[in-house]
């Protein structure tokens, strides 16, 4: 298991979530994590009626292998003028990592 804690901490009536991992994937791994943390922060959140606060993320060993190298090309050219993105935006995190990578995939073996 790479997750090893998730601490949380009410600030200002707010759930502040902070999430501890040893090693993620940076492309099959860490959307999934976040989008389970996410959901784990939120449902707290609700059974203590508090707002939702910030995510903190800390990993050890975020890595990415070299077979994945051609999936972050594509997600580079695909995304060229605005690579930042926002760990705390929802909208960013409603689909997991592994259906882009999927939609990939598929495209790639229908040769689009």
């Amino acid at each position: 298991v790479c997750t090893y804690a998730n601490n949380f901490l009410i600030r200002d009536g707010k759930l502040i979530s902070h999430y501890l991992m040893r090693s993620n994937c940076a492309v099959h791994g860490f959307g999934n994590d976040v989008a389970w943390a996410k959901y784990v922060q939120k449902t707290l959140a609700k059974d203590l009626d508090v707002d939702i606060g910030g995510l903190i993320w800390t990993t050890s060993s975020l890595h990415v292998y070299s077979h994945h190298f051609k999936f972050l090309e594509k997600l580079y050219r695909d995304s060229i003028g605005d690579t930042s993105y926002d760990i705390n935006n929802d909208k960013q995190w409603e689909k997991s990592w592994d259906t882009y990578i999927n939609s990939l995939t598929k495209n790639r073996e229908n040769g689009t």
